[in-house]
């Protein structure tokens, strides 16, 4: 099946959890190369599992009738979430720089 032929069906309730599954095996490489920029700021197992929620997110927002390929769609949600991944890692860091800086 299509990316949005799988989509389709899982919007439709049908059985879910497998295609889901095999969504998450059709997009997986593609995913991994949008998310590669972001792997020095980030474990790659990570961003990963991050993408699979993006991908959740993806489907769950995702509209055919606006003539847009899953991909495309998937590829902004990706980057939201890696974005956020990444933004919320920066921060962490910084604060365990500046609580380690006032303990000297």
């Amino acid at each position: 099946m299509t990316n949005e032929e799988l989509v389709a069906e899982i919007q439709a309730g049908h059985n879910e959890k497998d295609n889901l599954g095999q969504l998450w095996e059709q997009v997986q490489l593609f995913i991994r190369k949008q998310v590669q920029p972001f792997t020095g700021k980030g474990d790659i197992d990570d961003l990963m599992q991050e993408s699979y929620f993006a991908m959740v997110d993806a489907v769950n927002g995702f509209d055919a009738s606006l003539g847009n390929t899953f991909l495309t769609y998937l590829s902004w949600k990706v980057r939201q979430k890696a974005n956020a991944t990444h933004s919320e890692h920066s921060k962490h860091q910084k604060n365990i720089c500046t609580h380690a800086g006032k303990n000297q």
